[in-house]
């Protein structure tokens, strides 16, 4: 989500100040991925036909070689995205270069474990199994979940949303609502600033509620103003000086979920793949000392 340490924006710059290129390399490069894909699986098929275990002909262990050391290259990518200011190459070839060789090694590597039959008949080939599509269906989510995100990001937002930036704006916001909640109107009572205080709360705690039920919606800007325009029609207490840093508040608030949504996914995606790595270079170690 994050592409360079550029600092985010305020929400007054508009949408549509992200743009991306016309990518049509790597288009072509993903349409040649999946005819690649879809031959690979369609000659497994054609050469294992009526064999017990495809997995163990001379067809299938290549798959299972190759398709192995294209997820060595697969988790290594997600281990340098940690810190992708260092290494070689732009974290965008990586990420690219990962989608590519993912659906590669998906086919190939699928092919190599479909037969789910025998696949549990031991403790070791269950967890490999378990490990392998486990490793995959959350890499597919994650590739769903991080396409959806940038696209809503390109529409929304002016810059990329780094965490540590979000987490500062969002102190300042808070200490500018605190800010507010001290104003001095020169007659105000103790009573009419507590109702201040408490509408600003409701206010946020709205929002709060209201991102719990639609975030996952991936809601434009304007669907958040016009709740805070809802709840401060029901709140007279709430000063219309609170509005506009209650709104970005829940901006910001919105981005660092989204944030901790995609780093939640990479850790699962990321522990995952580590243990089938380990499981896979055992199960070659095993099948290289002991072949059937």
């Amino acid at each position: 989500m994050a592409q360079s340490a550029a600092t985010i924006t305020s929400s007054s710059a508009g949408p549509g100040l992200q743009t991306r290129g016309n990518r049509l390399i790597y288009r072509v490069l993903v349409l040649i991925g999946w005819i690649v894909s879809g031959w690979l699986v369609i000659e497994y098929a054609r050469q294992t036909r009526g064999a017990a275990y495809g997995a163990a002909t001379q067809i299938g262990r290549i798959y299972g070689l190759i398709g192995a050391g294209l997820f060595l290259y697969l988790i290594y990518y997600g281990f340098r995205r940690v810190s992708y200011r260092t290494g070689a190459l732009s974290q965008e070839f990586w990420y690219r270069s990962h989608l590519l060789l993912g659906w590669l090694a998906f086919a190939m590597l699928s092919c190599h474990c479909w037969n789910l039959k025998d696949a549990f008949r031991s403790p070791f080939l269950a967890m490999l199994q378990i490990g392998y599509w486990g490793t995959m269906v959350t890499g597919i989510y994650g590739w769903v979940y991080l396409t959806l995100v940038r696209r809503w990001m390109n529409k929304h937002e002016a810059r990329p949303a780094v965490r540590r930036d979000l987490e500062k704006q969002k102190k300042e916001l808070f200490e500018a609502l605190d800010v507010i909640r001290k104003e001095d109107s020169g007659d105000q009572s103790a009573l009419t600033g507590n109702l201040r205080s408490e509408a600003i709360d409701r206010a946020v705690g709205h929002m709060k509620a209201q991102r719990l039920t639609n975030i996952w919606r991936l809601p434009p800007n304007s669907f958040w103003e016009e709740q805070i325009e809802k709840v401060a029609a029901t709140l007279q207490a709430l000063p219309k000086s609170a509005r506009q840093p209650i709104v970005d508040l829940n901006r910001i608030e919105v981005l660092i979920s989204y944030h901790k949504g995609l780093r939640a996914w990479t850790n699962v995606h990321l522990v995952l793949g580590g243990f089938v790595v380990q499981m896979m270079l055992w199960h070659i170690l095993m099948v290289a000392l002991w072949p059937r």
